[in-house]
């Protein structure tokens, strides 16, 4: 029969694992509040905080500041606009207007299905930046990357596509009612950043 105490140890060892299991679970589900730098969405502020992430690391329910899955990247540069998106790409699909690929302009949401069989369901989005070209975190490049809506796989799975941020810069009618877990952080938040007037502006001159 084993003593007492070493069942006393094995008790103790297991329920430190527990323990560990259980705090960092808690942290992995935790949502990272992104710091306001601008007081709402614009074309020019998009473009900032786009460029400040290109490059960045992949990683599954990364939502920055350094590393991103796809509706991370999302959620980061819009709450950095105080804009406040669900944090997952099938909940950001059902926020805001509805437009066809055809009339995609700088800062419209794409939202694909790239599971093997194309069946609709949304699992991955991209930002819209401009000639045909979109800004997403692909985990097969493992970055954040620019790639071409040309490109047959991606065009072939598109989904939806989704306008948060109208011509004029404000936000459209769907996009006003953000889920906003707490209150943001806020340093140096740009008042009036300049918008950008027509479609014609809308170049992939991000990078």
């Amino acid at each position: 029969m084993k003593s007492s105490t070493t069942i006393s140890k094995r008790y103790w060892a297991w329920s430190f694992v527990i323990f560990v299991v259980i705090l960092f679970s808690g942290c992995s589900h935790r949502r990272y509040i992104p710091v306001v730098k601008y007081s709402h969405p614009s074309y020019s502020a998009l473009k900032t905080t786009l460029r400040s992430t290109m490059g960045d690391r992949y990683s599954y329910a990364g939502q920055g500041p350094n590393r991103f899955d796809c509706s991370g990247l999302v959620y980061y540069n819009y709450a950095t606009m105080n804009m406040w998106l669900p944090r997952r790409a099938i909940d950001q699909s059902k926020v805001g207007k509805t437009v066809s690929v055809d009339n995609l302009i700088y800062g419209d949401l794409i939202f694909f299905d790239t599971h093997r069989h194309f069946r609709g369901r949304v699992n991955h989005v991209g930002i819209y930046v401009g000639n045909g070209l979109f800004t997403h975190a692909s985990s097969a490049k493992r970055r954040v990357t620019t790639s071409s809506l040309k490109k047959r796989f991606y065009r072939s799975r598109i989904v939806v596509c989704k306008r948060l941020i109208s011509r004029r810069g404000s936000i459209t009618p769907k996009s006003t009612k953000p889920l906003r877990p707490q209150a943001p952080k806020v340093e140096n938040i740009v008042k009036d950043p300049i918008v950008a007037q027509t479609d014609n502006s809308q170049k992939a001159d991000l990078f």
